[in-house]
């Protein structure tokens, strides 16, 4: 008896497997595909990707005109690369009152938001600061390389 309730477990066992297989990898991917949300999501983190590469290398070309010395570049960076951790801790421990407060969709949106308008301001603050003061930085850059 025992033995006959061993292999019926065995089989049920075994069905089970053949009916939930996983699915292929195209399977997944065609029902990721079928998902606006998802697809928008691929987008967005594709976007973001992008814009931050754009903006960091921007950011650090403008921050080497105002720390020329690569210690004192260096020792910006490792200041920035403190409070991003800091920054990222805090809002790892925020997020569940975020998601509460602003919902799924609002905390998604957060990251493109705080990129057009942080973008925005640097990039404007840039273009003032080229209009006032470039001639002066390529004459000072100028004159530091001595004659040509």
């Amino acid at each position: 008896s025992s033995s006959s309730s061993s292999s019926s477990s065995s089989s049920a066992s075994s069905k089970d497997r053949q009916n939930s297989r996983q699915p292929s990898a195209w399977d997944s991917l065609k029902v990721l595909g079928n998902s606006l949300e998802i697809r928008c999501l691929a987008i967005m983190s594709l976007a973001q990707g992008l814009c931050n590469s754009l903006m960091e290398f921007a950011w650090k070309c403008h921050m080497r005109i105002l720390y020329p010395s690569p210690a004192d570049f260096t020792a910006f960076l490792g200041d920035v690369a403190t409070w991003s951790g800091v920054v990222t801790g805090a809002l790892m421990l925020l997020s569940p009152l975020l998601f509460d407060r602003w919902g799924w969709r609002g905390v998604a949106n957060a990251t493109p938001n705080i990129f057009l308008f942080g973008g925005s301001a640097f990039f404007v603050t840039c273009i003032v600061y080229q209009h006032m003061f470039g001639a002066a930085v390529a004459a000072g850059g100028a004159a530091a390389a001595g004659p040509a």
